[in-house]
């Protein structure tokens, strides 16, 4: 799967996922681009978009985007902390279907 990881995002957490395409918002030069239009964009290049914005399934429209959201929740998630996350991130979005909101702690 492609993975997205919001700017939100300690961006050492890509070279956590060992199975999955991810980007940063960095890396697509999309810094600074609203919610709604990043997601939108996000949906068009990627299957999951990753972040920590616990509001954004509540102030977007994500049902409509082909696309599966992940909300981690915790605090101070760089990445050494993110780790131990990335096997129920990975299980969540195996199970998920583009549209959903899926939350992980």
């Amino acid at each position: 799967m492609k993975i997205l990881l919001d700017e939100c995002m300690d961006t050492k957490i890509v070279r956590l996922f060992q199975v999955h395409e991810v980007k940063t918002v960095k890396d697509m030069d999309w810094l600074g681009i609203q919610n709604g239009e990043l997601l939108n964009l996000a949906a068009s290049h990627f299957d999951v978009f990753l972040t920590v914005d616990r509001h954004m399934p509540d102030q977007q429209n994500i049902s409509k985007l082909a696309l599966i959201v992940v909300v981690v929740r915790g605090t101070n998630l760089r990445a050494r902390r993110m780790a131990p996350l990335i096997p129920k991130i990975e299980s969540a979005i195996g199970l998920a279907s583009p549209g959903e909101v899926v939350i992980v702690s």
